[in-house]
């Protein structure tokens, strides 16, 4: 049968493009998604042809916005046989032979798992993963059973941060050559705020302290909402924009309530491509996370110039210097996370300096161009082995 074929060997020195196949979960609204719609949209298409698989039947928004723009999606297809939808290998295995893939590079740990299966089965089909959890080694047994298993298989191992794949190195006893770094990237701040956002918000003369979180019990919101209730009893003129969904979202609204925090809380849901249509409105942004590997949000901010208050979690320490583009709290510490955003709210010159370093790390350290070329290298790399 042609899925049980091996893929055509690929001469990497031919100067044939290297066709690369991203495997996730689908591409909703997350960090593995937005590091994949940055490498789609910014990887060198002299060198390199990439796609997309996903596993569920909605492609997603990022992965529709993608489609839309002309990259090629695939995904599960209904079966008869009730048997097959969990033998989502053979689908993606189909995909690599017929579209001639020379590269997996997986984002989820049922990527990781197909990805791994079609690789052992193909010895010319190369196979990358980056992980992109932050709370190792706190998932289900069952997911560090699989995960345990198939990231041997793979021929690198990427962890988005040093942090990170300190934790992933001593959870699967790795040693330090399976596993690199290669740090998330965003785009550079993309002008000014949505017209709507700028109307109603532009105005302002408080601080306006944003939040931008899927509304779940790892973004610490009930802290959040501590936080407020305490500035607010202080007398500190500011507002909070919440911008977001999840499940947590009528849990969160009614909690606000009782605090009456109605004029200092809003929340927004769902902002498409909020890093240019409202963040460029937010004096601060803020991040009580619990957990976090390299957060999208904290980069975004810093690419738009803004000081971040945000927990010691994750490798938020190495994006933000405490005192000089920010400030780093303990995680649920409320009086902590008050007195920084306190003390940035009556500062205003410490603010726009802090702003101004955010801007400067980001350009230093953290653009999707930077990300993009360390993902070329070692795709590269994985094609001339």
């Amino acid at each position: 049968m042609q899925m049980f074929s091996r893929p055509r060997s690929h001469d990497f020195r031919s100067g044939k493009k290297i066709k690369i196949l991203y495997v996730c979960r689908n591409y909703h609204i997350g960090g593995a998604e937005a590091v994949v719609a940055n490498l789609c949209r910014q990887i060198d298409k002299e060198r390199f042809h990439v796609s997309l698989f996903h596993f569920l039947k909605e492609r997603g928004m990022i992965g529709d916005e993608l489609h839309e723009e002309g990259f090629e999606t695939y995904g599960i297809s209904a079966s008869r046989i009730p048997v097959l939808k969990y033998l989502t290998f053979f689908q993606l295995r189909r995909i690599v032979i017929e579209k001639g893939i020379d590269i997996v590079h997986s984002h989820c740990t049922y990527g990781l798992i197909d990805s791994a299966l079609c690789k052992a089965s193909s010895p010319n089909l190369r196979h990358l993963h980056t992980f992109h959890f932050g709370n190792y080694p706190h998932i289900s047994k069952r997911y560090l059973a699989l995960e345990r298993f198939f990231c041997k298989i793979p021929d690198q191992l990427v962890a988005v941060g040093h942090e990170q794949r300190k934790v992933i190195m001593k959870t699967y006893g790795l040693p330090p050559e399976r596993i690199l770094t290669v740090w998330n990237g965003v785009v550079s701040g993309r002008g000014g705020a949505a017209p709507e956002f700028l109307e109603k918000y532009g105005n302002r003369k408080g601080v306006i302290i944003g939040v931008i979180a899927t509304l779940i019990e790892q973004k610490g919101l009930t802290d959040m909402l501590e936080v407020a209730s305490e500035l607010k009893r202080r007398g500190v003129d500011a507002i909070f924009l919440v911008v977001g969904e999840g499940h947590l979202r009528k849990e969160l609204e009614s909690k606000a309530r009782d605090l009456a925090l109605g004029d200092t809380v809003q929340f927004l849901g769902w902002v498409m491509n909020a890093d240019s249509r409202i963040l460029p409105l937010f004096d601060i942004l803020f991040q009580p996370s619990l957990w976090e590997a390299m957060s999208m949000v904290v980069l975004e901010a810093m690419a738009g110039g803004k000081p971040i208050v945000a927990t010691d979690v994750g490798e938020n320490r190495h994006m933000v210097k405490h005192g000089e583009n920010g400030f780093l709290v303990v995680p649920r510490d409320i009086a902590s996370m008050a007195d920084a955003l306190e003390t940035l709210t009556k500062n205003p010159d410490l603010l726009k300096r802090q702003g101004l370093e955010s801007r400067k790390r980001f350009q230093e350290k953290f653009t999707s161009e930077d990300m993009v070329r360390k993902y070329e290298d070692l795709y590269a790399r994985l094609g001339s082995s």
